[in-house]
């Protein structure tokens, strides 16, 4: 009984970005204000030794160009998106490799902070992060068969200082793409700063501040907005079972389906009345047992507010928190488009 409650607990305290820390540790107030002074490192990302082996292992040697090539590309939206949207650049932002950061963090250097993105699998979420491991990424993310462990992966975006790079960060956050697309990037951003203030409000200040009932708050203000703007549902993320013309049946309001490049376009773009799905998945661990949550979420494009979140069913997360195994899909389903569309008619 102990267990299930301390699960249930903990189920409900990491449903909004504001609570991650429950699940990747908490920075503290002096850390915190000193990413927000220092040069920033964006982590650059170069191909990796395991990606290239399961290539070679699997006879797909003639992917590795994709391989770089995704790798330059992920590079490029970093670059593009952190010097539009980090909000503590006053002292510059530079771009370093894995080993040049390591380095420096070697020489004892106090002068930076860095930013990364990094994949685990649940498997190992309890061995913390291994930064060397890098992004994961495959040749065809669309295929269950071939390329099945893929799926399995989730990818954190993480924020420290140099001295505490490989150590317990003090921000990270899951994103909804293994390879980080921009809308991704946006969101860890937009979430990290929303974090930072929480902590200085809430730590510093003294701040009474109840991040539930805040979600509640904000849920309740910005669903009714979703009717009159449109909907932006990402193609890939559609349930199979859920085919694009019966989506009005669930969801009434304006929407349109989109690929990953259309929905980035809007995000970073900040298209006025424009909101978009999310889906998050969350590494609920135990010392016997790792599970991983999936939450959906409906943001505003121009404002990065939260609009409207749907979670898994708790009996899903009770089992999930106990046995291991998933709760929530990493798809769009038709129950989650009514649940969104309650909470526009001012339902929970």
């Amino acid at each position: 009984m102990k267990k299930f409650l301390k699960i249930f607990s903990l189920a409900l305290f990491v449903i909004h970005p504001l609570c991650m820390h429950a699940q990747f540790g908490m920075g503290k107030i002096d850390e915190i204000e000193s990413v927000q002074k220092r040069k920033l490192i964006v982590v650059l990302e170069e191909p990796r030794e395991r990606i290239l082996k399961r290539l070679t292992k699997k006879k797909k040697e003639d992917q590795v160009e994709s391989y770089k090539t995704a790798l330059n590309e992920y590079n490029a939206i970093m670059k593009e998106v952190i010097e539009k949207y980090w909000p503590y650049k006053a002292n510059g932002i530079e771009y370093k490799s894995y080993k040049e950061v390591l380095a420096l963090k070697k020489a004892d250097n106090k002068d930076y902070a860095v930013v990364y993105c990094i994949s685990q699998h649940p498997s190992s979420f309890n061995a913390g992060f291994v930064n060397s491991d890098g992004l994961n990424w495959s040749w065809d993310m669309k295929d269950d068969s071939e390329d099945r462990d893929y799926l399995d992966y989730f990818t954190t975006m993480v924020v420290n200082v140099i001295e505490d790079f490989e150590r317990k960060p003090v921000y990270s956050t899951p994103l909804p793409d293994v390879f980080p697309s921009k809308a991704s990037i946006v969101f860890g951003v937009s979430t990290c700063q929303y974090y930072f203030d929480y902590r200085i409000r809430t730590k510093k200040n003294g701040e009474k501040v109840d991040a539930q009932k805040m979600q509640e708050e904000q849920i309740k203000e910005n669903a009714p907005k979703l009717k009159d703007m449109t909907l932006l549902i990402r193609q890939d993320w559609l349930n199979k079972d859920l085919p694009e013309a019966s989506i009005k049946t669930h969801y009434p309001y304006k929407y349109k389906v989109v690929s990953s490049e259309e929905m980035d376009k809007a995000v970073v773009g900040q298209q006025e009345k424009t909101a978009y799905i999310l889906i998050l998945p969350y590494v609920i661990s135990t010392s016997k047992t790792n599970s991983i949550m999936f939450f959906h979420y409906i943001y505003d494009a121009k404002s990065c507010a939260l609009m409207a979140f749907v979670q898994p069913k708790m009996g899903a997360m009770m089992a999930a928190g106990n046995f291991g195994g998933k709760a929530g899909k990493r798809t769009i389903e038709k129950t989650n488009l009514e649940k969104f569309t309650e909470q526009v008619n001012g339902k929970k």
